[in-house]
């Protein structure tokens, strides 16, 4: 089991892509992405920790990230912008965000590169994840790495 304390890290859901990835708050404030790759994010479900969860409505894109000269040219050179992420609020309940949790990472496992390696096998996993009372525990019974290696940037 690894446990992670690291509120600044939730978890994105892609229906459309049977995608779960670990997401780090800050992501949702810059972007590499094409509008087109930012439009398949829509209406994806973010869930936090503590069991918060929204849907993606829409992201805008604002332009260059920074506010000087020089932070606007190396974006420029990065390919990187600033966003906006238009959420609705969406309701999940731990009896349903179990059995997601387990189809996903039971897909994301068969790829090549996981979005979520896990450590332990599958079936350890899910057992602790059936057995959890708060989706802070589900957190802690799967591996999430640190916020400074989940996504960064939609």
């Amino acid at each position: 089991m690894v446990a992670t304390n690291n509120s600044d890290v939730c978890l994105l859901i892609l229906e459309k892509e049977k995608s779960i990835v670990p997401v780090a708050l800050s992501a949702f404030h810059a972007s590499q992405s094409t509008r087109k790759k930012l439009e398949a994010y829509s209406a994806a479900l973010v869930v936090t920790r503590d069991g918060n969860a929204r849907m993606i409505r829409k992201i805008d894109v604002l332009g260059f990230w920074g506010e000087t000269l020089g932070r606007k040219i190396i974006s420029v050179l990065s390919g990187v912008h600033k966003i906006a992420v238009q959420f609705d609020n969406a309701s999940i309940d731990l009896e349903e965000f179990k059995p997601l949790i387990e189809e996903y990472i039971s897909i994301d496992s068969k790829k090549g590169d996981p979005y979520l390696p896990q450590k332990e096998s599958l079936d350890n996993i899910f057992k602790r994840v059936r057995n959890a009372k708060s989706f802070e525990d589900v957190f802690d019974n799967i591996n999430i790495p640190p916020a400074e290696d989940c996504l960064d940037v939609l």
